[in-house]
């Protein structure tokens, strides 16, 4: 009982992060309610495009967001109780601070990207500093969310090659890239934020009902729980990025800006999306400190490669504690959490979640690349 209020005092915590702070940093950016947004100075039908702004919000969940709070947390909660922490207060004071500021910034320039802003405030050279570490950055996350999904798409469906996979997923990135962004963007994100919602909520309403399940058995937030030692300085902050603070979340927001019809907006949007990030990497991590030592129906064998991978066990016998699957492969352990708390029905949205969540990530990112590369040659 007492985890699970501690569980209810953290969200709390996030939505009055929310209410509260993130009213002072809207005071502090000094937003003009009465800005004309870029939609509204210069719709193209291309990039500046007027959304509802739920559909802008729902798209923007998913940029920042996709499988990092759930990855990132469950890794985050080999840390122990003091990872909580971590996501409440990274999240109100600077992730979502950090959000805001670059939609603020972005409405304010008319919508201008990262690097643009960057050089407008700190000079020529930071501006082509920025421009090539944003530009290789979206090409990086683009990389991992094409390679990753084309992996896990291969050993579902054996039928085509990681090869095969990857050309699918670039052909759609593509397309994503070039038309028009309520086209594609704009119809699938707001489904796929539904499903990521849907899948956070679920495991948080069926966690303390699950037989056998205790809510945040320890609460010692002083101490470091992680099975190799590792220092909760500096790791548990590079561990959980997304759900409490990221970078790459910055250059989403621009893309995002573009589309909102009213700066009054920019608040619910941009620092609200990320407070929503938080709670689902609160409910994941709550999730992870709560199965952390149940047993598991994997085992871990020595791959080919020398590494320990799971395997699933069909004799029925109890196979490893879920921290070692969290250490080992982060998507068997929401696949195994998934079906601990909500069955068959639980393990199919796991799949799709782990395997289709990273492409929408992937898709904008490039679209990202796409923009600031047009700023260059511009």
């Amino acid at each position: 009982m007492i985890g699970l209020l501690a569980f209810v005092a953290c969200a709390i915590l996030l939505v009055l992060g929310y209410l509260v702070y993130g009213k002072v940093a809207e005071r502090v950016y000094g937003v003009d309610f009465k800005l004309l947004m870029p939609c509204q100075e210069r719709n193209d039908g291309v990039d500046y495009v007027s959304m509802p702004t739920w559909r802008i919000f729902m798209i923007q969940l998913l940029n920042i967001a996709g499988l990092g709070p759930v990855f990132g947390a469950f890794a985050g909660c080999l840390f122990g109780p003091v990872a909580l922490l971590w996501i409440v207060l990274g999240c109100i004071l600077a992730g979502a601070v950090h959000d805001f500021m670059a939609a603020a910034a972005s409405a304010e320039h008319g919508g201008e990207n990262l690097p643009e802003l960057v050089g407008r405030y700190l000079g020529t050279p930071a501006h082509y500093v920025m421009r090539l570490l944003c530009i290789l950055l979206m090409l990086l996350v683009g990389v991992v969310f094409t390679s990753g999904p084309a992996g896990m798409l291969h050993a579902l469906m054996d039928g085509l090659s990681v090869t095969w996979w990857c050309v699918i997923i670039l052909v759609y990135y593509f397309l994503a890239t070039i038309l028009p962004i309520d086209v594609i963007i704009g119809k699938i994100y707001p489904f796929m934020g539904a499903l990521f919602i849907f899948m956070a909520v679920s495991v948080a309403v069926m966690l303390p009902l699950t037989p056998g399940v205790e809510v945040l058995p320890e609460l010692n937030v002083m101490e470091n729980y992680h099975p190799q030692g590792f220092g909760v300085w500096p790791m548990i902050f590079v561990t959980i990025a997304c759900g409490a603070i990221s970078g790459f979340h910055a250059t989403q927001s621009p893309m995002m800006v573009r589309c909102l019809e009213r700066a009054r907006n920019l608040r619910p949007v941009f620092y609200g999306a990320m407070v929503a990030e938080g709670l689902v990497a609160l409910i994941w991590c709550v999730v992870g400190l709560s199965l952390r030592n149940l047993p598991t129906e994997y085992a871990l064998v020595v791959a080919e490669n020398g590494k320990l991978v799971p395997s699933l066990l069909t004799d029925g016998s109890a196979g490893v504690p879920f921290w070692q699957l969290v250490m080992h492969s982060p998507a068997t352990a929401v696949s195994q959490a998934c079906t601990s708390l909500l069955g068959p029905v639980g393990a199919a949205i796991a799949i799709l979640g782990v395997v289709v969540l990273p492409i929408t990530s992937g898709d904008t990112a490039m679209r990202c690349c796409r923009l600031m590369l047009a700023d260059v040659f511009r």
